[in-house]
């Protein structure tokens, strides 16, 4: 399993803060992630929110475990 997923699984309401502040602006960039001063942003979805979203499907299908191989 890939360690941020597991991480988040670990710190309850993480996964889901994080989807929350990831979101697409309107014009397919994360608002959150900022590639530095007047440089603009990464592209939605930016990776934080990809393992965000692995993390909430994870959780989704219980302890049933990871699907087959893995994340």
């Amino acid at each position: 399993m890939n360690p941020l997923v597991e991480f988040m699984l670990l710190n309850p309401g993480l996964a889901d803060r994080l989807i929350a502040e990831h979101v697409d602006d309107g014009r397919r960039y994360c608002r959150m992630c900022a590639l530095g001063a007047q440089r603009g942003y990464f592209r939605f979805p930016c990776d934080i929110r990809l393992t965000a979203d692995k993390a909430k499907e994870f959780e989704s299908r219980g302890p049933a475990g990871p699907p087959p191989g893995g994340f």
